[in-house]
């Protein structure tokens, strides 16, 4: 059996190069007011109903969520006061309650916070967008977390001896007999006068980490301290 005369196989094209994938175009060196406002609101328009629909439920389970608890919560201790049942073990449920609802709240921040970021960045990119992203970040809910709790700490840390500071050196020693209305008034002075001379140093602190939770949308490996750093 004579063999068949086929074709001699194609040589095979070239590799075409990948082409690269949309990128935040501006820099810091040319980047101008115009530009970024430009820009963001071409993002903003190209998805404007997803970006209603995101911020409805941001307002209606972000807010309303706290909200509700808030109201009912306030309205169950008002009916106990009504009755005179304020007792030790009305007061530590309380505390668990406020407790409660201040996670709850911290939880849905991040859920939001870090969707809202996560959606700003799509857009940026021109990446398809929809209601889903808004919910993309819950596995970094704690990281979140990790990182409100650190500020926190810091702020606690860096305001609680100015404030010890100013009450020895302008009000004196304080017991729980003295008046609190002694207290302001002797101390509110010195307290605005420290805050305004600390106003550029927490004007620098603030736009150092104003884009935090930016980071930790934007890099899936970031921590939460190194969020704080980048």
């Amino acid at each position: 059996m004579e063999p068949r005369d086929e074709p001699p196989p194609s040589e095979p094209a070239p590799i075409q190069p990948r082409p690269a994938g949309s990128d935040f175009a501006l820099t810091r060196d040319t980047a101008t007011l115009t530009d970024l406002l430009s820009k963001a609101s071409s993002a903003w328009s190209r998805d404007l109903m997803t970006w209603v629909l995101a911020m409805l439920l941001y307002w209606l389970l972000g807010f309303g969520i706290p909200f509700a608890v808030s109201f009912a919560w306030g309205l169950v201790s008002a009916f106990q006061q009504g009755n005179g049942d304020t007792g030790a073990t009305f007061a530590a449920v309380n505390v668990i309650v406020q407790v409660v609802m201040y996670v709850v709240q911290l939880v849905l921040s991040a859920v939001f916070s870090l969707g809202i970021w996560a959606m700003a960045i799509r857009g940026i990119r021109g990446e398809p967008m929809s209601v889903g992203v808004l919910f993309s970040q819950l596995s970094k809910i704690w990281k979140y977390v990790l990182q409100a709790l650190a500020i926190m700490l810091a702020a606690f840390v860096v305001v609680l001896p100015l404030v010890v500071i100013i009450l020895l050196m302008f009000v004196g020693p304080i017991d729980l007999d003295t008046p609190m209305s002694e207290i302001v008034d002797d101390a509110a002075g010195p307290f605005g006068i420290a805050l305004a001379a600390l106003l550029p140093v927490y004007i620098y602190f603030i736009t150092g980490i104003a884009f935090m939770q930016a980071e930790l949308a934007y890099n899936d490996d970031a921590g939460p301290i190194d969020a704080i750093r980048h």
